[in-house]
């Protein structure tokens, strides 16, 4: 019996093409994992970078084997080599998306069974033939243009780099083709939503070696909803040197005063950093928690989140502030030294009364500098006690 999208919801669940799709591991070259089936030894296989596979039972880690090989090589239609329910296939399919980005052509699909015994899958796939060899060739292209040059150097160096490109090439657009939701959208098409950007850096991230794993559930406020409400998200889990860290691709992605940069508050961040923002799903519920401690920014990328991110925009930023006095030498420095405009990070006491104390500051700092100041500040929410300040000075 064929068991139609439309008529069974436990089918509909595993084969929609915008549940997650895994990353590849592309070798040199033309790209020989999309050419050729994997074999056992393949690292799409490998439970470190594949979990879901992983947690499959050995029957469901064999059709996973199968129909991931039938994929690869254009087989649309697979009549199974073992025997599972329903239920067990929708899993595996399930599992295939969550860990393999790659796979980006996979669409939606039906099965036939007999008895409650799964006999064969069916899957669409988005491109076929040539058109499919065209486009992985692209992502395998784009993939190693941005991987080039990131072999051997420190995971968050490389997550940095990795980043950057993303942010770079993407821009977030829930009209893009299969609703944004693939490692190709967002490589080589340039527009994609949350899965797409998070796919991209899985895959990317497993080409250099790091596992890498997609995160599905639901995030409050970002890109796709308003704020104070909670919407279907994704971003992921990278293992570092550290330990397991969150990283939100997409959040990171952000406007600073009317620049493009990155927002550090997304990057490797804790459970409990994340948590208030970003719930799992079901499916991802399984995966490793991060560590417990802060990850080590400044010490592994030169500089705290609040400065990474306006650097990341252009600015050159004049320090982390906390007090009025430390504010107020800040100002006086800067009118001192010709300046009109001052870029820092206040914290503490600061960043909680800011606007009282801009006017305290300019009090202080036109007495020390005998001409009335004024000034105009814009400033942007980094977390709970820290704000990312843009002031202009103007004399009055």
């Amino acid at each position: 019996m064929a068991i139609l999208l439309a008529a069974a919801a436990a089918v509909v669940a595993y084969l929609r093409p915008d549940l997650p799709v895994p990353a590849p591991s592309f070798s040199e070259g033309a790209p020989a994992a999309v050419q050729h089936a994997a074999s056992e030894t393949d690292t799409r296989f490998d439970p470190e970078f594949r979990p879901a596979y992983a947690a499959l039972s050995s029957d469901g880690q064999a059709a996973y084997r199968q129909l991931v090989n039938a994929i690869l090589t254009d087989q649309a239609r697979v009549d199974l080599d073992v025997e599972l329910g329903e239920a067990e296939v929708q899993a595996v399919v399930t599992a295939i998306r969550a860990d393999q980005p790659e796979l980006f052509w996979l669409g939606d699909g039906q099965v036939w069974s007999r008895d409650g015994v799964v006999e064969s899958v069916e899957f669409t796939f988005t491109a076929t033939g040539d058109e499919l060899a065209r486009q992985r060739a692209e992502l395998d292209e784009r993939a190693e243009a941005i991987t080039a040059g990131l072999a051997g150097r420190p995971v968050a160096e490389q997550e940095q780099a990795v980043l950057e490109a993303i942010a770079g090439a993407v821009t977030y657009d829930p009209t893009a083709p299969d609703a944004g939701q693939t490692a190709y959208n967002a490589l080589v098409q340039g527009r994609a939503v949350c899965g797409g950007y998070a796919r991209a850096f899985q895959l990317l991230m497993n080409q250099l070696g790091v596992p890498c794993y997609y995160v599905s559930g639901q995030g409050e406020g970002g890109a796709e909803n308003s704020s104070g409400d909670w919407g279907s998200h994704a971003w992921n889990l990278v293992k570092t040197d550290q330990g397991w860290y969150a990283v939100d691709p997409t959040w990171m992605q952000a406007d600073l005063f009317g620049s493009a940069g990155l927002s550090y508050r997304w990057f490797n961040g804790t459970e409990a950093g994340f948590s208030a923002t970003h719930r799992r799903g079901s499916e991802s519920a399984p995966l490793p928690g991060t560590a417990s401690a802060e990850y080590p920014l400044e010490e592994a990328l030169g500089a705290t989140g609040p400065v990474l991110t306006l650097e990341s925009a252009g600015f050159s930023v004049e320090g982390t502030v906390s007090t009025v006095p430390e504010y107020t030498d800040l100002v006086v420095r800067s009118v001192s030294e010709g300046r009109t405009r001052a870029v820092f990070v206040a914290t503490g006491d600061l960043a909680s009364r800011l606007a009282d104390a801009r006017q305290t500051a300019a009090n202080a700092a036109a007495q020390r500098l005998g001409r009335g100041l004024s000034l105009k500040a814009q400033a942007i929410q980094y977390d709970d006690g820290t704000l990312l300040v843009v002031e202009d000075y103007s004399a009055e």
